[in-house]
C-alpha cells in the first residue's frame, strides 16, 4: 500500500495573501435541542401522566403531521427501544429512537409537575425530552442525549423549568441555557 499523506515537515507553507483553507471534511455543526423545540412541541402536565400516554403525547408533537416517518412508525421505534431498557430516570426521561430514512431530528419536550406513573417507586420524572434522530446519523442522538442530560443535572435551570407558565417560557429558559452553554464552553450552565 502506497502511503501518500504529507507530514507536517513536507507541507507547503501558505503563500502570503492567500487564505488557508479548511479541511474537505470539516466537521457538521452541532445538533442543539433548542433549534429543534417550538411551542407546538412542548407540552406542560399539571397532574401525575402514564408512562404510555407520555410517550404518545411527546411523540404525537415530535412527527410532523405529514411526511415520514408516520406516527405509528415513530411510536412503535420509541416503544421498541423502551422495551430494551428504560429510559425514564430519577428526574429525567430520554425516550428516543433512530429512523431509516429521517432526513433530519425531530424532538419534543415535556415538563411534568406531577409525575409519571409507571417509574420505580421514590422516583419522578420533571423532564421528559423525546428525540427521534436519523439513523444514518447516531452521533447527532448522542449529542441531544448528552444536552437534556446536562440541562437536567442543573438544578436551578430544572426549577425555572418546573415553574415555567407555558411553553413560549420552557422554550425562552431552554433557548437562554443553550445560549450560556454555547458562550462560555463549560459544561456548567449556572456555576454556584
Amino acid at each position: 500500500v502506497l502511503d501518500t499523506r504529507r507530514t507536517a515537515s513536507q507541507e507547503s507553507p501558505p503563500q502570503a495573501g492567500r487564505p488557508v483553507q479548511p479541511p474537505p471534511h470539516s466537521p457538521r455543526p452541532a445538533a442543539r435541542l433548542a433549534g429543534l423545540l417550538s411551542e407546538k412541541n412542548v407540552i406542560l402536565w399539571e397532574s401525575p401522566v402514564s408512562k404510555g400516554d407520555a410517550l404518545a403525547a411527546l411523540v404525537a408533537k415530535a412527527v410532523p403531521a405529514i411526511g415520514h416517518p408516520g406516527l405509528a412508525e415513530a411510536l412503535s421505534a420509541v416503544l421498541d427501544r423502551e422495551a430494551q431498557g428504560t429510559t425514564f430516570f430519577p428526574g429525567l426521561a430520554l425516550p428516543h429512537a433512530r429512523l431509516e430514512g429521517l432526513a433530519a431530528p425531530l424532538a419534543a419536550l415535556g415538563v411534568t409537575r406531577g409525575g409519571i406513573w409507571g417509574e420505580p417507586e421514590g422516583q419522578k420524572t420533571g423532564l421528559a425530552v423525546l428525540t427521534l434522530t436519523p439513523a444514518s446519523a447516531p452521533e447527532v442522538q448522542v449529542e441531544l442525549l448528552a444536552q437534556a442530560s446536562r440541562a437536567a443535572s442543573d438544578p436551578v435551570f430544572m426549577k425555572r423549568l418546573a415553574q415555567a407558565p407555558g411553553a413560549a417560557q420552557v422554550i425562552a429558559l431552554w433557548d437562554a441555557w443553550e445560549e450560556r452553554g454555547q458562550r462560555d464552553g463549560s459544561g456548567e450552565q449556572n456555576p454556584p
